[in-house]
């Protein structure tokens, strides 16, 4: 049963790409250049670490990120700017993230919002940065990116898609990215 709805599954989401891919899906462009880190399975792949990784080293090249999340479990909705490059302007609880600025030992901007467009394009206008890494954004098509980076845990790479397996997409989207990271 689980394997017949891999495959439902499967089809839905090769669906909505092909849409995204043939451009009859709207993809929000913004003003400065966007990296995805994300994954293709579900569970922990270690997204923190890296996103983390890559801000440091752009802010090494003089460069001022803005980190784009969803937040999961936060208990207010819409975009928050939990830190705004200066200050703290949204309580760590508020925020519910492992990237809040307490993680954090620089300062970096930090925006949380279900709608990752939203907040994409407030940090493109509203804040002083020049480059925006998307924690979890491989999936989040809607949003055009210029590089993905996808992790991939070596378990990963022999599963099956769900819900009879931990893939959110089928192993060879992967293969799209620019880059990608496989450990374990």
């Amino acid at each position: 049963m689980l394997t017949l709805l891999s495959k439902v599954y499967c089809a839905v989401v090769a669906r909505r790409n092909a849409g995204y891919d043939a451009q009859r899906r709207p993809i929000a462009h913004v003003s400065v250049p966007v990296i995805s880190v994300g994954n293709i399975s579900v569970g922990g792949t270690g997204k923190t670490p890296v996103v983390q990784a890559v801000v440091r080293q752009l802010q090494t090249l003089g460069l001022h990120p803005a980190i784009v999340m969803r937040g999961y479990r936060r208990s207010s909705t819409g975009l928050l700017v939990v830190h705004d490059g200066t200050s703290t302007r949204a309580s760590v609880a508020e925020a519910e993230t492992s990237l809040s600025p307490c993680r954090f030992a620089w300062r970096t901007r930090l925006l949380s919002a279900r709608d990752k467009v939203e907040a994409a394009t407030y940090a493109a206008t509203t804040m002083p940065c020049d480059v925006i890494v998307v924690d979890d954004g491989f999936q989040h098509r809607a949003l055009h990116r210029d590089l993905d980076v996808v992790l991939v845990d070596r378990q990963t790479l022999t599963g099956s898609l769900l819900p009879s397996g931990r893939l959110r997409e089928p192993l060879g989207v992967s293969l799209k990215s620019r880059c990608g990271v496989v450990y374990g």
